[in-house]
């Protein structure tokens, strides 16, 4: 499965003039490949500007400029080298935040007492007096007018998260600040944990769908209506290797894996090597002020509602440019090297989208999105593309539902010997229970062993029945089919 990409260097020039500089210069400080810092620079920036801006695709509604990435390479490669100054910003935006929060305490505690003083002054004002209508009712305003002053606490936001539970995050998503970056250069605990056991909900995130949160102490729900994340995971080829392997085709099947930007470095250990020369800072520092300028004007829209982002359109020529890379992707879904990779093929034009969207606000132009800005994220998006057909190709698609073909005709064949010839969609999903296939992976195994003709579907009531082509008919199975080799039935 693994496969560097050693022949196809980073189209460098395509990452803009803030941003390609900061990746030349941080590569050129570490000796680092450019390879393994650009993913992290363009997502760290995506991260940045997402709570501030959408961005709006030709006859769609603004949608996120969040980013995934993963990265694969082996220890000791410079995975968490690469990330430490490009996370820096972020580091010291919570830290700041959380200094000014400690300062502000005492501030609230006079607050606090001081409201507390005006209320009881309300309470006792009316007292005796609750019994007129006219005077409970200004009791009620000056109440009321009381309470939506009340002094609140500052919120701290929580920007980095790297092993946390898909509740935690949510929580923290709901109550403290609604945008944030999921970080991890061992992403083990992602791929094996409790992290990854919710596929759904991080396709959510990085659509950024509604987030409710239902507090049982006392039954409140607290909502975000429009939550942003980011994500930067970086694992070993074999621990991925094994992932695939275990859980790759659920995570395909549920679109997981189409929402990330892959890339796998080359390997640079043992050709790493310290310089006397003082390492070079005068891009990065301009990355990181351009990173915590965005924080700061994205920390003005704490409640994450998407009109208070601004959206970003394209041009008339970048609309053109837009439609021409769908209809590219989408020819190369019929015909090219994505005839076996169609969800991750469907997201190629919304990812440039996204990038274009990131590499303008790193930029800082007004105005809209222009058309070379999206032809150099369609390179990018183009490079990261060619990296994933390297790591999990068509082939190696093929190869995984062969594989399942094989396994299912081979259960089929047990069962027939156990004496059970025909089975239901319901009895194989129990059959494969433990196995972790999902519905539709079952279905796409049924449907290959129908068009090669090895199954045939007997419907039986509402119910259909599935045996090998080879297998006796049994005496309950009346209404067969006349021509039904190598067709499935329409539920598949």
């Amino acid at each position: 499965m693994y496969s560097p990409q050693f022949d196809e260097p980073l189209p460098i020039s395509a990452y803009g003039k803030l941003l390609a500089p900061a990746i030349q210069e941080h590569s050129s400080n570490t000796k680092i490949p450019m390879e393994m810092i650009a993913p992290v620079a363009l997502a760290a920036m995506a991260s940045a500007a997402q709570n501030q801006y959408n961005v709006e695709r030709p006859g769609m509604a603004p949608s996120s400029i969040s980013l995934n990435v993963i990265l694969i390479a082996g220890s000791g490669e410079g995975k968490d080298a690469s990330a430490s100054a490009l996370l820096r910003p972020f580091h010291d935006f919570e830290q700041k935040a959380a200094d000014a929060a400690r300062e502000a305490r005492v501030d609230l505690a006079v607050a606090t007492k001081l409201w507390e003083m005006q209320r009881k002054t309300v309470e006792a004002k009316y007292r005796g007096d609750l019994g007129n209508r006219r005077i409970a009712d200004r009791a009620a305003r000056e109440l009321k007018k009381l309470y939506l002053a009340q002094p609140k606490g500052a919120t701290i936001p929580k920007l980095l998260f790297n092993d946390a539970t898909p509740l935690a995050v949510k929580q923290s998503l709901c109550l403290r600040w609604p945008s944030g970056l999921l970080y991890s250069m061992e992403a083990s605990s992602f791929f094996k944990g409790g992290l990854m056991r919710d596929m759904a909900f991080w396709n959510d995130l990085w659509g950024g769908a509604p987030l409710h949160l239902d507090r049982a102490n006392n039954h409140e729900r607290v909502s975000v209506s429009a939550p942003r994340m980011s994500m930067i995971l970086g694992i070993q080829p074999g621990m991925l290797e094994r992932f695939m392997q275990r859980r790759g085709r659920e995570a395909e099947d549920s679109g997981l894996v189409n929402r990330f930007l892959w890339a796998s470095p080359p390997p640079s250990s043992g050709n790493r090597r310290i310089e006397e020369a003082e390492p070079k800072k005068k891009h990065l520092a301009a990355y990181a002020k351009r990173c915590v300028q965005l924080l700061d004007d994205g920390a003005k829209l704490t409640e994450g509602i998407d009109d208070k982002r601004t959206s970003l359109t394209l041009s008339l020529d970048a609309q053109k440019v837009f439609r021409k890379a769908f209809n590219a992707a989408q020819w190369e879904i019929r015909w090219g090297p994505f005839h076996e990779m169609s969800g991750f093929a469907a997201k190629l034009t919304e990812q440039a989208t996204r990038v274009a969207a990131v590499l303008h606000v790193a930029d800082g132009p007004e105005g809209p999105i222009m058309a070379e800005t999206l032809e150099r994220a369609i390179q990018i998006v183009r490079w990261h593309t060619r990296q994933y057909l390297r790591l999990v190709s068509p082939e190696n698609a093929q190869d995984r539902r062969t594989q399942d073909k094989v396994e299912m005709q081979q259960r089929l064949h047990d069962l027939r010997m156990a004496g059970q010839p025909l089975v239901t969609l319901k009895d194989l999903q129990f059959l494969f229970l433990e196995a972790s296939w999902t519905r539709l992976r079952i279905e796409r195994a049924l449907n290959a062993l129908a068009q090669e003709g090895w199954v045939v579907p007997h419907p039986i009531g509402r119910t259909t029945r599935y045996r090998l082509f080879d297998s006796p008919i049994p005496a309950s199975a009346s209404e067969t089919p006349s021509d039904s080799k190598g067709k499935v039935s329409e539920t598949l």
